[in-house]
């Protein structure tokens, strides 16, 4: 099983950086921090979107998380990329209205 060290490092390359949804609009992650891996996938990201300071955490089970509990596949890792990219923005667009992602994310600025 993957340790959160090298889960960081693989997961890292794919979303570190800006991430664009849509021309104009884009999430900047500055830093990513795996705190466990198995059961839970737990993920907390530092980002910066439109001038404010977010820590944004992303908790995976079942599928998502047994996507890093073995091998890091690079095609499992791309796409577990592509889920917390996707999360990332649903995230963003429902933050104000719906309690689940409120508790997800803290502004720090």
């Amino acid at each position: 099983m993957a340790t959160s060290e090298q889960v960081e490092e693989v997961l890292g390359k794919e979303i570190l950086g800006i991430q664009q949804e849509y021309p104009g609009f884009s999430i900047e992650v500055l830093e990513m921090r795996v705190r466990d891996v198995y059961p839970c996938l737990s993920v907390q990201l530092r980002i910066r979107v439109l001038g404010e300071l977010w820590e944004v955490s992303f908790d995976y089970k079942g599928t998502e998380a047994s996507l890093v509990s073995g091998d890091l596949d690079p095609d499992r890792v791309k796409y577990l990329g592509f889920l917390m990219r996707t999360h990332l923005f649903e995230w963003w667009d429902t933050k104000d209205t719906e309690k689940a992602s409120k508790r997800m994310g803290k502004r720090l600025n």
